[in-house]
C-alpha cells in the first residue's frame, strides 16, 4: 500500500515539499560547496549560498527522479547521472577552460581545457559530493523510511550500513574534505565560521521540522519530491534556461559571450538525456500482483536522427567560426566544446548500457534482514568536522599545507580513476 501511494503520490503540504526542496538543496551545497570553502572567498557568501540552494536542489531532484524512473539508480549509474550533474562547469562558468578565477587551469592546458578542474570538478567532485553524498545523507537522515518495500525509495545502501568499513570510510573522507576546505580558505577563518554555523543552523532546524512532519509518514524528502512528466520537464527547462542564459553573466568580472555551437548543443542536451536514455523497455512496479508490466519502446531510430543533426551543427558552427571570428579562436580553443560534447555523449551513452536494477539485483535496505544506517550523527556532527579540523590542522601551517595539497592533488587521481572505473564496470556488464 505504502508503494502504492508512493507512486500515485502521496499527498503532503506544500509547506513540506518547499521544506523538502530546501533541505536537499542544502546538504548538497553544504557537501559541494561550503566543505570546498570557495564561496567563502569570492562576492557575497550570502547572494552565492542562496542562489546555490536554489540551483543544487533542481539539479539533485531532476537527476534523481530520473534515476529512480529509469530503474538505474545502483552506484554505478548514480555516478554517471552525477556526471551530467558535474558537466554545469563545462557550460555555465569559466572554470572548464581557465581553472579557478579564470587563470591558466591548475595543471595548464589541453585543448582548451583546464585539465585538473575538468577531472577534479566535473568527473569527481560534482558526480560524489553534489550528487551521490546528499542522497546517502537523506538515507540516513531518514532512515528507515528507504526500505525495499517503497519502490519510490531505490537506491543502494552501500556506504550506509552500520559497518566497521563504512566508519573507517566516513572518518577518512571527513580528513579528506578537511585538506580541501584548508586549502581555500587559508586567511578567511572568520567570515568561514560565520557563515558556516549560520548555514549548518538554518539546515538543522529544517531538518527536524521535516522529520517530524515526515516521521509517521515514513518518508523522507526524496519521496515527497517524486515528479511526473510535467513536473520533470518544467524542472529540466528551468535548468536549461539557466545553462543558457548564465552565459551573458560576468564570471571572474570578464563577460562570456560562447560561440553559436555551444547554445546549439546546450538547447539539446536535455533532449538527447530523454531520448537516448530512455529504456527501450520501460518497466513499471505492481506490488500487488508481484510482475512487472514492459512497455517496448524502439528509439534507435530517432537516436541517430538526433546524433547526425547534432553533429552536423557542431561541424557547422566550428568552420563557421573559424573563418569569420578570429578574435574568439584567441579566448576559447574550438576543440574544448567538441570534447565536452564528447564527454556528454559518453555518459550518455553509459547511462543507456548500464543495468537497471533488476537486471543487477542490487541491494537495498529491506525491514526484513533487520539491517541498521549509520547513526544520524554521522552526518548532523560529520558536517562540522572538516570546519573543526580545518581550524585545528591550521595551528600547525606545515601540516596544514601538506593536507592541503594531498587533497586537492587526489582530487584529480579520484576524477580520472572513476570515469574508467565506471566506464569499464559498464562495459565489462559488472555489477
Amino acid at each position: 500500500m505504502e508503494a502504492k501511494n508512493l507512486e500515485n503520490g502521496l499527498k503532503v503540504s506544500i509547506l513540506t515539499k518547499i521544506l523538502a526542496f530546501i533541505l536537499i538543496g542544502m546538504i548538497s551545497t553544504t557537501f559541494a560547496e561550503l566543505w570546498l570553502g570557495y564561496v567563502f572567498i569570492i562576492g557575497d557568501p550570502t547572494i552565492s549560498l542562496l542562489e546555490m540552494i536554489i540551483f543544487y536542489g533542481l539539479h539533485v531532484v531532476f537527476y534523481y527522479n530520473l534515476a529512480i524512473r529509469f530503474r538505474k539508480s545502483s552506484l554505478t549509474a548514480l555516478y554517471w547521472w552525477g556526471t551530467l550533474f558535474g558537466l554545469y562547469e563545462a557550460w555555465t562558468t569559466t572554470m572548464a577552460y581557465y581553472g579557478y578565477y579564470n587563470v591558466i587551469g591548475h595543471h595548464g592546458e589541453i585543448l582548451g581545457i583546464a585539465v585538473y578542474e575538468y577531472f577534479a570538478d566535473v568527473l569527481y567532485w560534482h558526480p560524489i559530493n553534489s550528487f551521490i553524498l546528499t542522497l546517502m545523507a537523506i538515507q540516513i537522515l531518514f532512515y528507515p523510511a528507504f526500505t525495499k518495500k517503497m519502490e519510490s525509495s531505490m537506491l543502494p545502501k552501500t556506504f550506509i550500513i552500520n559497518t566497521k568499513r563504512n566508519k573507517w570510510f566516513w572518518g577518512l573522507y571527513f580528513i579528506y574534505m578537511t585538506g580541501m576546505l584548508t586549502s581555500c580558505t587559508l586567511g578567511y577563518e572568520a567570515i568561514m565560521i560565520i557563515y558556516f554555523l549560520i548555514f549548518y543552523g538554518v539546515m538543522l532546524i529544517i531538518y527536524l521540522i521535516l522529520k517530524k512532519l515526515l516521521e509517521k509518514k515514513e518518508l523522507s524528502p526524496l519521496h515527497v519530491l517524486r515528479m511526473g512528466d510535467r513536473a520533470l520537464w518544467f524542472i529540466g527547462g528551468l535548468i536549461a534556461i539557466y545553462y543558457l542564459f548564465s552565459f551573458a553573466v560576468a564570471v571572474g568580472g570578464e563577460p562570456i559571450y560562447e560561440p553559436i555551437a555551444l547554445f546549439d548543443l546546450v538547447s539539446l542536451i536535455y533532449l538527447i538525456i530523454a531520448v537516448i536514455v530512455y529504456p527501450k523497455k520501460k518497466q513499471y512496479y505492481v506490488e500487488e500482483e508481484e510482475r512487472y508490466i514492459l512497455e517496448e519502446r524502439n528509439v534507435i531510430q530517432k537516436t541517430l536522427i538526433f546524433f547526425i543533426y547534432i553533429i552536423g551543427i557542431l561541424i557547422i558552427d566550428y568552420y563557421l567560426f573559424i573563418f569569420i571570428s578570429i578574435a574568439w579562436i584567441n579566448v576559447y580553443n574550438p576543440m574544448a566544446f567538441v570534447i565536452i560534447f564528447l564527454t556528454y555523449v559518453w555518459i550518455i551513452l553509459m547511462l543507456k548500457k548500464v543495468k537497471t536494477n533488476d537486471e543487477l539485483g542490487v541491494d537495498y535496505f529491506d525491514e526484513r534482514t533487520k539491517e541498521d544506517a549509520l547513526s544520524k550523527g554521522w552526518v548532523l556532527i560529520g558536517i562540522l568536522v572538516p570546519l573543526i579540523l580545518s581550524l585545528l590542522v591550521r595551528k600547525v601551517l606545515f601540516i596544514a599545507w601538506i593536507l592541503s595539497v594531498f587533497s586537492v592533488e587526489i582530487t584529480m587521481v579520484l576524477g580520472m580513476f572513476l570515469v574508467v572505473y565506471m566506464s569499464y564496470k559498464v562495459i565489462t556488464k559488472k555489477r
